[in-house]
């Protein structure tokens, strides 16, 4: 299973920069600073909500679905 969800995983690691990267065409040269530390808050905002809100839903299903995990 775990080969199987590696490709997803690398898909995942590349699909960031890229849309970081055509995201930051779109912002002002002066303004690119204030821009990247708005995205790196995000992305660490998300990396808390996230499992906290698929632990919960696991929680939720976890007796009539068992292998939702």
């Amino acid at each position: 299973m775990v080969f199987a969800i590696m490709p997803v995983f690398a898909l995942g690691g590349i699909g960031t920069p890229a849309l970081q990267s055509l995201a930051t065409k779109q912002v002002d040269k002066e303004q690119q600073g204030q821009f990247q530390g708005v995205l790196a808050s995000v992305l660490s905002l998300s990396a808390i909500i996230g499992p906290l809100f698929f632990s919960s839903a696991y929680f939720l299903v976890q007796k009539q679905w068992p292998g939702a995990i």
